[in-house]
């Protein structure tokens, strides 16, 4: 998670209008347990949502109840990888709402996950 930070653009570098998406609202259709491969060395969960997802990296709550990061797939805007952040709360399950409050920061140039 801290190289997520660390590897954001500098302030000005992203365009306002890729800041305002605004709060965005929808439902994780499955939860796999299999490894993840744009999260690598933290227990992420691969999901798929009913809606499009914000490039990059994004931060939120699952279930009204649990905060969260993810992490979008370069190549399917509805397929992410989400680490929950703290312990507790609803476990990761499909039909759950996932609020995305806002950005961290855009994909990745060429989509590939940072090295470690």
């Amino acid at each position: 998670l801290v190289q997520t930070y660390l590897s954001a653009p500098k302030a000005g570098a992203v365009k306002p209008e890729a800041a305002k998406g605004g709060v965005r609202i929808t439902k994780l259709v499955t939860v796999q347990g299999k490894a993840a491969p744009l999260l690598q060395g933290v227990d992420a969960k691969t999901c798929e949502t009913a809606d499009a997802l914000p490039p990059g990296a994004f931060y939120g709550i699952l279930a009204g109840a649990r905060p969260v990061v993810g992490c979008t797939d370069p190549s399917r805007a509805t397929a992410c990888q989400l680490v929950a952040l703290g312990e507790g709360g609803p476990a990761f399950a499909g039909g759950q709402a996932l609020t995305v409050l806002g950005s961290v920061r855009g994909p990745l140039a060429g989509g590939a996950a940072p090295d470690e």
